[in-house]
């Protein structure tokens, strides 16, 4: 009996002894393996490390790609603005040749012009852009000088009695599409006698702003009429905007034919 039982102990523990023996086999296998691969193990997937690299990022002073944008006298208008202690501006408007003869009544002979009267500045108005519901006075000043004209410090000293050329006075938020500022017609028939220039500043008296269209070839173009004579049957002379400055390309000549002067506004970058 006694050895019955002893033979069937034996047979119960050898497949214990058996899995044991498994387990620490596995067990030992598993510690000499190496499950190292790519950036954690290179031994199995060796990759090139990549170099650490510092970058710094310098914040921008002035962009001269966009600083000073629109050019001088490149925009399609001419801000007309005195918004107190925010915004104050001026405008000039160039009509560096002036004709000195016309032809009457559309014939084929031509006439000296001798007498000027009734001179217009006619300017194409963005009626989007009328802000202010007080009247205020546009003034326009003779700023033609031999001195740099494109010069705020220079054109300042221009705007003053001994060189007015004439006033409108208007509410901007009621003002139709266009602007008319009655002009000196003395000073305009001195101007083509001599062969001169005229250089017209606008300067805004009163709390408002206006948008003059500059080169708005669908609200038409600024322009100074005028009668070449007394004679009511005279068709009327029309001037555009001009520059003959000299070593001009196209888009400069465009630049200094009407462009805005800011008097205060807004920090440079």
């Amino acid at each position: 009996m006694i050895n019955v039982r002893n033979s069937l102990e034996r047979l119960v523990r050898t497949p214990a002894l058996v899995l044991v023996a498994i387990a620490v086999a596995v067990g030992v296998a598993a510690c000499t393996e190496s499950f190292a691969g790519g950036d954690a193990c290179p031994s199995l997937c060796p990759s090139k490390p990549l170099a650490f690299r510092d970058t710094v990022i310098d914040a921008v002073i002035v962009d001269t790609a966009v600083a000073g944008y629109p050019a001088l006298g490149l925009s399609s208008a001419l801000l007309l603005a005195n918004r107190g202690d925010t915004l104050v501006t001026r405008g000039v408007i160039r009509f560096d040749v002036l004709p000195t003869s016309f032809l009457p009544n559309k014939g084929t002979t031509t006439e000296s012009i001798s007498t000027v009267d009734s001179v217009m500045l006619v300017i194409p108005l963005d009626t989007t852009a009328r802000l202010g519901n007080a009247p205020v006075t546009i003034e326009a000043f003779d700023v033609d000088t031999t001195a740099n004209d494109s010069s705020s410090v220079v054109l300042k000293t221009l705007f003053r009695s001994d060189r007015f050329l004439g006033s409108v006075t208007l509410t901007p938020s009621t003002q139709s599409d266009t602007l008319r500022v009655p002009l000196s017609k003395i000073v305009l028939a001195k101007k083509i006698a001599a062969g001169a220039r005229l250089r017209v500043g606008l300067r805004m008296v009163g709390q408002g702003q206006l948008r003059l269209l500059a080169f708005s070839s669908g609200a038409g173009l600024p322009y100074v009429r005028f009668d070449p004579s007394t004679d009511t049957i005279y068709a009327p002379q029309v001037v555009n905007t001009n520059t003959n400055l000299p070593v001009l390309t196209a888009d400069q000549a465009l630049s200094f034919q009407m462009y805005t002067l800011v008097d205060k506004g807004s920090l440079p970058p």
